[in-house]
């Protein structure tokens, strides 16, 4: 009967100790995938931060290159009246691209 008592006993605190050590490596595993989603969370907000500078970059350059052509237009309709063909025809395939760009955005 000792026998069978101590059998219970030993069986329980082994699977006491089993329990507590699964409860355990859920803990770590819980606290591993809370860091990894910081960790892509961060990353993510970098990302789209920086993504959003390059566009306001972008942006900042398709403004100025209009303003460029439109003096450059305005420089060939009031410089000559004629005005260099070639260089109506090259401002007028830039104000498309530009357009096209900005399309885009």
């Amino acid at each position: 009967m000792f026998r069978g008592l101590l059998f219970l006993l030993v069986t329980s605190q082994i699977s006491s100790e089993a329990e507590r050590q699964k409860a355990s490596d859920i803990r770590v595993q819980r606290d591993l995938h809370e860091l990894r989603l910081t960790q892509l969370s961060k990353s993510a907000r970098n990302e789209i931060q920086r993504m959003l500078e390059e566009l306001k970059s972008k942006d900042r350059s398709i403004a100025q290159l209009k303003k460029e052509l439109q003096a450059a237009l305005a420089a060939s309709q009031v410089g000559a009246g004629g005005g260099c063909r070639k260089e109506r025809k090259a401002a007028k395939n830039s104000a498309q691209q530009s357009h096209e760009v900005s399309d885009l955005w």
